[in-house]
């Protein structure tokens, strides 16, 4: 398989470690404090941080994914100074736009408490959050664009565990809930200077214009893209309660696994589709692409059958019977989430092949239409509506996605691996709703889980899923292994031959 390479593959095992440590830690954060707080005080906490992490992608400028476009550029063709002077001058730009937009945002905070419904001790938090994220959020980009994969994991681990274990630190001393917001910020902070220590700055030429193109389509496309990843929370909050936004959090946060799935595969095959593409490597791009969203469906769509079925029970795991109002929202949210994360697939493809605009205009073409929908929606139906909002807006954006990166990069879908994937999943359907009628708890739903999976993997086999290009990933991943589990891995390799076609 001409397209696999040593890089991908390393790069996607950081990234998936990346991935799964991060929304474990992620997970257990919201499941604690779920169980802990109620939902109007975790509505609170929600619209603190939700606010703030909008306010960044104003202070980030779309600097981290141009930094992730250039920096492998640059290195490829050799130009260390160049990439050193860029690192300074994207940090020195975040910090300028950082202090300037604070400076406003408190000098006008009545206006702007008033408009996102906030309070004022609210809007004070929201700007040490929206500083402090700013930072992690460029240096994540720029460590991961360096390669620098230790410090990119490393940095979001700290942040992560830290998040979760300095908030439970305050709530143990005695302190308010409110105190969760602060601890959040200094586990960012934290989380920077680990990753600053292997980012080198230097003086020298910076090319502003190709900067300013990559930037610019990224920073609205990252605006439209905080409307769908905030937008929910901040729609919420401004026309309903804060029990409703507490509910909605826990729902839509539970969720979101089933886009980061796709977009964690697609984000570790990126910088690969720019330096391919630049090459005219066509071919190479399409099977990238066609690979990605063939192990995307094979994970997210048993996903979301198991969350469409055991909505209730999720959510009375995760946190108590109060937030069950959040059961038919999630269903909606995980139909909406999954459809959206294949088209970040292809609308990222179309941003690393040279197609920032498009890219751009997909973006916001989805925001646009969570605000949209989600405003009116939200105001005659809560939650119900702004979960409306998502799913209508992932099924047209994937549509659209799909249409474009058609015409512009000549991908041919192969339906066929969808359409396995699918018939496989209903298939055990009835299995799987029988078992929840036995034991509808969380005994149950491991059994069911664990049944399923077995069916579901044991049907993909016999239908021809796997092929030799499939193996050859295996091999190769097998390389980045210790020896112990190498064994291991070439066990399932044999396995699979008898199988793949």
């Amino acid at each position: 398989m001409g397209w696999i390479s040593k890089k991908a593959v390393r790069n996607t095992t950081y990234i998936a470690l990346n991935w799964i440590l991060q929304n474990a830690l992620g997970f257990l954060f919201w499941i604690v404090f779920a169980k802990i707080l109620a939902p109007n005080e975790l509505g609170w906490v929600s619209a603190v941080l939700n606010f703030g992490i909008f306010l960044s992608t104003f202070a980030l400028l779309g600097l981290p994914p141009a930094c992730t476009k250039l920096i492998p550029e640059l290195r490829g063709k050799g130009m260390e100074e160049e990439i050193k002077a860029l690192n300074a001058f994207v940090f020195r730009v975040v910090a300028f736009l950082v202090l300037v937009i604070s400076f406003a945002i408190l000098l006008f905070a009545e206006p702007v408490s008033h408009l996102a419904g906030l309070d004022r001790l609210q809007l004070l938090l929201s700007v040490l959050v929206f500083a402090s994220i700013s930072f992690l959020y460029l240096s994540g980009s720029v460590a991961y664009a360096l390669e620098k994969l230790n410090e990119f994991l490393m940095g979001n681990v700290i942040y992560s565990a830290l998040k979760l274990v300095l908030p439970l630190c305050a709530l143990l001393l005695g302190l308010s809930y409110k105190w969760l917001i602060p601890c959040i910020c200094a586990a960012a902070i934290l989380a920077v200077m680990c990753r600053l220590k292997a980012i080198k700055f230097g003086k020298g030429r910076v090319d502003r214009e190709r900067v300013k193109l990559f930037a610019l389509s990224s920073f609205i496309g990252g605006m439209a893209g905080a409307l769908y990843n905030q937008g929910g929370v901040l729609i919420t909050n401004a026309l309903s309660s804060a029990f409703a936004t507490g509910v909605f959090t826990l729902a839509f946060m539970l969720s979101m696994p089933l886009r980061s799935v796709p977009a964690v595969l697609g984000s570790a095959i990126s910088p690969l589709e720019s330096e391919a593409w630049s090459k005219g490597e066509k071919q190479k791009v399409k099977e990238m692409i066609s690979r990605t969203l063939k192990y995307s469906y094979m994970i997210c769509i048993p996903l979301l059958v198991i969350f469409l079925v055991f909505s209730k029970e999720i959510l009375l795991i995760a946190g108590s019977y109060r937030y069950l109002a959040g059961t038919n929202a999630m269903r909606l949210i995980v139909l909406g989430v999954t459809l959206s994360g294949l088209g970040s697939v292809l609308s990222g493809s179309l941003y690393y092949v040279g197609k920032p605009l498009l890219a751009r205009n997909l973006s916001i073409l989805l925001g646009a239409l969570v605000f949209l929908l989600g405003a009116p929606l939200t105001a005659l139906y809560g939650i119900n509506g702004i979960s409306l909002a998502y799913f209508i807006a992932g099924i047209i954006f994937a549509l659209i996605s799909a249409q474009m990166a058609r015409k512009e990069i000549g991908i041919s879908f192969e339906k066929r691996y969808l359409l396995l994937c699918l018939v496989s999943s209903l298939a055990l359907l009835p299995v799987i709703c029988a078992l929840r009628i036995w034991q509808p708890n969380i005994f149950g739903i491991a059994c069911s889980g664990a049944g399923f999976a077995a069916g579901y993997g044991y049907l993909l086999l016999r239908s021809g899923f796997f092929d030799s290009r499939d193996l050859a990933l295996l091999r190769l991943l097998a390389r980045k292994l210790p020896r112990g589990a190498r064994k291991n891995l070439k066990r399932i390799e044999n396995f699979l031959k008898r199988y793949a076609e």
